[in-house]
């Protein structure tokens, strides 16, 4: 052995080295593909897996929306009946409640300015006077809590948001009629602009600050400028709800809130 050991000369022996290095070289290369190709392929079926679960968790969500949506789209429209009646019912009564206004309101806040308004009780103008003489406020808050009455009933039939308009005007009326009752028995009015509580608890639930400068700008339309908005909010809730927009954001967006609390109870 020792013999054949002296015997090698230097290039052969370089020429073993570089034989051996790229054998060993190759046995790498072999080893780290192998690997590699073992953990992309690992990755790729951990990959699909999760692919899988979220195709699935994606269908169920989709499923129950779409069972949920179709769900309160059936009591939605069997309710379709009652709802347009109660709906028309409201503006029908929106509608008489101004109607049956005593002359002498809609004459004292359409036509006359604050300084008028406030001389009504000491007044020597044949029609005005004789208005006041025939202003019976009781017979009016009799019908009009009649009225009031057969639209909270159906209530339930026309929406959070038409009541507040509906209950907004009703309470309007009333109240400048009540400021008329209360201030001729004191022999002192009060002009509605000044009843800054009212405007501020109930014509404000409806109607915003910015909004609310506007209508009281001009006087004194500033009177109709209140009924007229307050009439085109309740148009448009209700067309809003005859036509379907709202039931569709509102099932929508009641879905998705029952879709996420179903996932978080299921997880």
């Amino acid at each position: 052995m020792e013999e054949l050991l002296n015997s090698i000369d230097n290039w052969t022996i370089i020429k073993l080295v570089g034989g051996l290095t790229l054998v060993i070289s190759s046995l790498i290369s072999f080893i780290a593909y192998f690997i590699k190709d073992s953990v992309i392929n690992k990755w790729k079926s951990n990959y699909q897996k999760e692919l899988e679960l979220l195709k699935a968790d994606s269908a169920k969500n989709t499923s129950i929306l779409n069972n949920l949506t179709n769900s309160i789209s059936h009591i939605y429209l069997s309710s379709n009946t009652k709802r347009i009646d109660a709906l028309e019912l409201v503006w029908t009564n929106m509608m008489r409640i101004k109607e049956n206004q005593p002359n002498l309101t809609m004459m004292s806040y359409s036509i006359l300015i604050k300084s008028e308004f406030l001389k009504i009780p000491y007044t020597d103008n044949k029609y005005t006077r004789a208005s006041v003489d025939e202003f019976r406020p009781e017979e009016y808050f009799e019908k009009h809590h009649k009225l009031v009455a057969e639209i909270s009933i159906k209530r339930p039939f026309i929406g959070e948001k038409l009541w507040s308009i509906f209950f907004t005007y009703q309470a309007f009326l009333g109240r400048l009629n009540f400021l008329l009752q209360d201030g001729l028995k004191k022999g002192e009015l009060t002009y509605w602009h000044d009843d800054l509580n009212f405007i501020k608890q109930v014509l404000r639930m409806v109607i915003k600050q910015e909004e609310m400068d506007k209508l009281l700008i001009d006087n004194p339309t500033s009177f109709h400028n209140i009924l007229n908005f307050l009439e085109f909010k309740a148009i448009n809730d209700i067309n809003e709800q005859i036509t379907g927009k709202r039931m569709t954001e509102e099932s929508v967006n009641y879905a998705i809130e029952l879709s996420k609390i179903t996932k978080n109870t299921i997880a």
